[in-house]
């Protein structure tokens, strides 16, 4: 059974007009909370969850309880509107005032909403890596016996790439030739992707082998409930101007709302999994990447510039986390969200007066800063059925991607000479 507690907010000034004749005489004096409502004011908040009987004594014995969550907060301020229009001759004078920028802010709405679906895509890309996390072997001993003839190679000539770099350099600061200049840019790049995918993978598998010989001593006829996270974040900002024509309340024809909008939003999963005993040869396989579930991963890498398209879309990671693992009971999983969102509007009106002598009025109509977070908990969310397309690139990765292009633009260069 779900609850739901809350705050309600406090509410601005409606929009509020006053129209005086020419001579100063009041008329008229008018508002339309139903079509003008004013906007809220100060802090709200809710909490939707859950209710979980015996939550505590469940807990104490053991059971693992996830409950799903929805939490709001938003706070709003705002400087008012206080509009004069005149006097003018045929139209006198009218005087607005109270919350009509709240009338704008619906009419422009969230700058951000269309980050919608990337955040549903954030939710996705969190899953997979918390699941790729609970089923990775330390070492994938597959990949390492494909790679097993150019790692020898590596061996073999240590600083190799580096002593390159190093003659390129001596020449051109000899000669200052534009061919040792191509031949230097293939070199460092050459040098960069050996680090990367040569001496930095070989330095990792050692490490983690070590990492998983320990293991193997720790975990022997144990059973371990443990939790595997990740997380992922995106921050955006936009600035812009919303224009509208037509009337849009009392004394405008026309308007705009100029808008700066800010939205910072992280992404948290979490599998908790209990870890089966095993036997000492379960243990190593499962150290050294040898179960069955791990050959269709070890394919997976042994394919020439695979690590390219995981760039792109996040293949690896998704055959990591896709496929189970017998010694592993997964108890479940939960994905939060933490959206902040910070919005400061300001609005201007145009009233257009045709008759003579023929005006346009220009008028501020206030300003607000909308703040809101929003915390929402999904439990026991599936893993997503298909790979999901990478949310960004990191720096190393462009590095990399000019790295491999540099050797395929010169050659292009070379024959473009010829």
């Amino acid at each position: 059974m779900s609850r739901t507690r809350s705050t309600p907010p406090s509410y601005a000034n409606p929009v509020n007009w006053a129209q005086y004749t020419s001579t100063g005489v009041l008329q008229y004096v008018g508002s339309d909370p139903a079509f003008w409502p004013a906007g809220p004011l100060g802090e709200s908040s809710s909490i939707t969850d859950e209710v979980v009987p015996n939550y505590r004594k469940r807990m104490a014995q053991g059971e693992v309880i996830l409950n799903p969550l929805v939490m709001t907060k938003q706070s709003r301020s705002v400087v008012e509107s206080s509009v004069i229009q005149g006097p003018h001759p045929f139209i006198g004078e009218t005087r607005i005032y109270g919350d009509y920028i709240a009338v704008l802010e619906r009419m422009v709405g969230d700058p951000l909403s269309d980050l919608e679906p990337l955040i549903e895509q954030m939710r996705d890309v969190a899953i997979i890596k918390a699941y790729g996390k609970v089923n990775a072997s330390d070492v994938l001993i597959g990949e390492t016996a494909v790679e097993f003839a150019k790692t020898v190679s590596m061996f073999r000539h240590p600083f190799k790439r580096a002593q390159e770099i190093m003659d390129k350099t001596e020449r051109i600061r000899r000669f200052r030739r534009r061919r040792l200049a191509e031949s230097f840019s293939t070199a460092s790049a050459n040098a960069w992707l050996e680090t990367r995918y040569g001496w930095k993978p070989v330095i990792s598998d050692c490490l983690n082998f070590a990492k998983g010989a320990e293991k193997i001593v720790g975990l022997l006829g144990h059973r371990k409930r443990r939790v595997a996270r990740s997380s992922v974040s995106l921050y955006r900002q936009r600035d812009g101007t919303h224009s509208f024509g037509g009337s849009l309340a009392p004394a405008a024809t026309s308007g705009w709302c100029n808008y700066s909008a800010t939205k910072k939003v992280e992404v948290s999963a979490g599998v908790i999994y209990e870890v089966k005993p095993q036997t000492t040869i379960e243990q190593v396989k499962s150290c050294l990447g040898l179960r069955q579930r791990d050959m269709n991963l070890i394919a997976w890498e042994a394919l020439t510039l695979s690590f390219v398209l995981d760039w792109f879309i996040q293949v690896g990671d998704w055959l990591q986390a896709i496929y189970p693992v017998p010694e592993v009971d997964y108890l479940g999983n939960w994905v939060t969200t933490v959206k902040e969102t910070f919005v400061n509007y300001e609005g201007f009106i145009d009233r257009y007066v045709p008759q003579a002598p023929s005006t346009t009025y220009t008028s501020g109509c206030g300003s607000s800063q909308n703040d809101a977070t929003t915390i929402i908990r999904q439990v026991n969310r599936p893993i997503p059925s298909l790979p999901v397309a990478s949310l960004n690139m990191s720096l190393p990765n462009y590095l990399d991607a000019m790295s491999l292009a540099n050797g395929s633009i010169i050659q292009r260069l070379r024959d473009f000479r010829r």
